[in-house]
């Protein structure tokens, strides 16, 4: 993902907690996607086929926006990826007033049959990241939540392990009952940590699903 080879990155001793992941802006539009490695391979073939690209992204590349309030998905993409969408029913017979305008060499069947095939790999490439783009902003969400419950959780943990040290100097309380409530703490930050690591490789798909980010 960098061009670098892993020895010659600089090593970076900070812990999970020092990462910081940019904020997710609402609004985000779907022209993003076109930057995607298997969305541009598409257009390419199209174009190799003197096909019109400005009428393949209007029919199969909607423009609405991926992201809303708090950068989550929003309801125009998860109503997009719906079975009786309109991306869902676009046919193939749609790709041959699209690409009417070019010819390959051949017959006039090959030509439309490669029209056809063309048109359907393309609508495949961007109906997949419409869906990695969901399932993204989607795992986004519900690692962020249960992050956020995480940290609660040690919080909690923290606080009983400090009362429970309290109440042992006071001599109410035995120190079994401290380790226990240590123990606990302790389980309660791998835990935090876990859901942190798992909200950063959400992101990190998101990242990828975008075609390279949102900023």
């Amino acid at each position: 993902m960098t061009g670098r080879l892993p020895e010659k990155l600089p090593e970076n001793s900070d812990d999970i907690g020092r990462v910081k992941i940019p904020a997710i802006s609402p609004g985000l539009p779907s022209e993003l996607l076109v930057r995607r490695p298997d969305v541009r391979q598409a257009e390419a073939r199209l174009r190799a086929a003197n096909a019109n690209i400005a009428a393949a992204r209007a029919a199969y590349l909607p423009s609405l926006t991926l992201t809303a309030q708090g950068g989550y998905e929003s309801v125009a993409l998860s109503n997009l990826l719906q079975p009786g969408s309109t991306l869902f029913l676009l046919a193939a017979s749609l790709a041959q007033p699209i690409f009417d305008g070019g010819r390959l060499e051949g017959s006039l069947d090959y030509s439309k049959a490669r029209y056809d095939e063309l048109a359907e790999d393309y609508r495949k490439a961007t109906l997949s990241a419409f869906s990695d783009v969901e399932d993204a902003l989607a795992a986004v969400r519900k690692t962020t939540e249960a992050e956020e419950a995480q940290r609660q959780a040690e919080d909690t943990a923290r606080q009983a392990y400090d009362i429970a040290q309290a109440q042992m100097q006071g001599g109410t309380v035995t120190l079994f009952v401290v380790l226990n409530t240590q123990r606990a703490l302790f389980q309660a930050k791998d835990a935090h940590v876990q859901a942190s690591l798992k909200r950063l490789e959400a992101t990190i798909a998101l990242f990828r699903a975008l075609g390279g980010g949102w900023e």
